[in-house]
């Protein structure tokens, strides 16, 4: 037969030998995962080559001799899987391998190669995926390979494009599945818009935050009224210059000028935490924050509502300059406006007048909807 169709038509007939041989490179017994295939000569559509065992094996069996080059050449199809098997075998390999045998070091070679050949197959994959949306199939981890890394497996319902921080019920695509980002979205994955967020503020001054930086001419220090658990706080990140405050906060100028104690004790009560404190200061000398937490997810959280709680500050001084800024700081550096923030943001931006960054909310409303009503779940 010198023809591709001519063999299509055997597809289904049952006439090649098949091989009997363990499966190289697995170190557990794979029998409990294999298709029932009992007979001793299988069809061209049960077969696999050698080169495609890690994506399909558990679909396919070997062939006991394998094709010749001259029989690709005219039916280049013959033992390679579909779409169908390579999906059905991930399925196998998430839902049941990985239980069975975590970690195992062919299990992460052939999940890789699995990832790889759907991405490459993705248009091919996307509907047989669809079909599996429900089903965590995704190994949602930064390293694979490392041993200590405890494995988080991930629906395509589950996991969110772009999303900054996980929460109960949706979940960020980590470093290892972010290689496969064109094959997570025709699987469903679904994507979390940026919404633009302009910052015009001019704070910041090079000069002053050297001398700030450098310790010198400090005469005033911001005294914090409230105090946080087991928070560590250095006085020397609350001290700063009088003159250079008052030029840009005018309840500080009236306060420094007026007949109050500030005027005279170098001691200026701050209506809120040391954090806050820290970052007025922060934000006020340098236009930006200097924040040195880590990127986990109860940090995160507790940076957001750290900036929340200076909106009452910027409002009760009048600030609406600072406002900007820390609307900036939510929406666009941290981007802190998730499914599960929204509300909570855009409640506290309401109260205080952040009128940017009620925007701000409405427009991720406007642009995230398709994943905004699995709140509701």
């Amino acid at each position: 037969m010198a023809n591709k169709r001519s063999w299509e038509i055997l597809d289904d007939l049952r006439f090649i030998p098949r091989s009997d041989e363990a499966l190289e490179e697995i170190s557990f017994d794979t029998t409990p995962y294999l298709d029932a295939l009992d007979h001793s000569v299988l069809s061209p559509r049960e077969l696999l080559r050698r080169e495609y065992q890690s994506v399909a094996w558990t679909q396919r069996t070997r062939f006991l001799i394998e094709p010749s080059q001259n029989l690709i050449a005219v039916y280049p199809d013959i033992g390679v899987p579909t779409a169908q098997d390579v999906v059905a075998h991930l399925v196998i390999l998430a839902t049941r391998i990985s239980q069975d045998h975590p970690h195992d070091r062919g299990l992460i070679r052939d999940l890789k190669a699995t990832y790889t050949w759907l991405q490459d197959h993705q248009y091919a994959a996307g509907e047989e995926l669809r079909k599996h949306q429900h089903e965590r199939i995704f190994l949602n981890v930064d390293d694979i390979d490392s041993y200590f890394e405890n494995w988080q497996w991930r629906s395509s319902q589950e996991l969110i494009l772009n999303l900054s921080y996980d929460s109960s019920k949706r979940f960020r695509v980590r470093s290892f599945l972010s290689e496969f980002r064109q094959l997570l979205g025709v699987a469903g994955v679904r994507r979390r818009v940026d919404v633009n967020f302009v910052d015009e503020t001019q704070f910041g001054d090079p000069n002053f935050e050297r001398l700030r930086a450098g310790g010198k001419l400090l005469d005033i220090e911001l005294r914090p009224e409230y105090t946080t658990e087991n928070e560590k706080s250095n006085p020397l990140r609350l001290k700063a210059h009088a003159a250079f405050l008052a030029a840009h906060v005018p309840h500080i100028e009236t306060a420094l000028n007026g007949v109050w104690k500030e005027a005279t004790s170098g001691v200026l009560s701050f209506p809120g935490t040391y954090f806050a404190a820290c970052a007025f200061l922060d934000l006020v000398y340098t236009g930006d924050l200097k924040d040195e937490r880590s990127p986990e997810d109860d940090d995160g959280m507790e940076l957001l509502m750290d900036l929340l709680e200076m909106l009452p500050i910027a409002h009760e001084w009048g600030l609406p300059a600072l406002k900007t800024k820390l609307g900036w700081l939510i929406t666009s550096k941290y981007l802190f406006i998730q499914p599960e923030t929204l509300k909570m943001i855009r409640d506290e931006a309401q109260t205080y007048e952040a009128l940017g960054l009620v925007k701000a909310c409405d427009d991720f409303a406007e642009k995230n909807a398709g994943i905004l009503p699995d709140l509701k779940e």
